[in-house]
């Protein structure tokens, strides 16, 4: 029969085989584990800039909006008219100036409007009323102007004042 040192040199030999196999599968099972780890990393790198990237865009928009809420305050609100003719009113009431308003019509572009109106009052508070009207926040352009005085020594004034009023949406 064979010896029991050959028994135990085959029985050591397919232990230390049922070990390496052992060891190779926990191996490339381990290798394969790793390989999602790093997916999973890759992954969630792209998702950490996405999320970056939506924050900066977040930040932009509200700027932005801050922006345009900035620029609205430039031009008169169309639907809104009556609020700015009665600012013109009570601008001339507090440089002593009486503001009449003639007229309001929409220009030719329809992004501006066209105010006719008329002061009455003495000199320094016709033109500081003419002034603040004209470096007033609101966008606006003098058409035209006339400027003249009554027997009593007080002035007129006939003022045709293009305001900026875009179309809102």
């Amino acid at each position: 029969m064979k010896s029991p040192a050959f028994i135990h040199c085959i029985l050591s030999l397919m232990l230390a085989l049922i070990c390496v196999g052992a060891y190779l599968a926990w191996f490339f099972e381990i290798n394969r584990a790793a390989s999602r780890v790093t997916a999973l990393e890759v992954d969630i790198a792209q998702k950490h800039d996405e999320q970056t990237q939506l924050i900066r865009g977040q930040d932009v928009f509200a700027a932005l909006e801050a922006d345009e809420t900035s620029l609205a305050s430039h031009f008169v609100p169309t639907n809104n008219i009556v609020a700015f003719l009665e600012d013109v009113e009570s601008t001339g009431d507090a440089f002593g100036a009486a503001v009449s308003v003639l007229s309001v019509t929409e220009t030719n572009t329809k992004e501006q409007l066209s105010l006719a109106l008329s002061f009455s009052g003495t000199f320094s508070a016709v033109m500081k009323t003419l002034g603040a009207l004209e470096y007033g926040r609101y966008g606006s352009a003098t058409d035209s102007l006339t400027l003249d005085t009554t027997g009593d020594g007080s002035w007129t004034a006939a003022l045709t004042l293009l305001v900026s009023a875009p179309e809102t949406p």
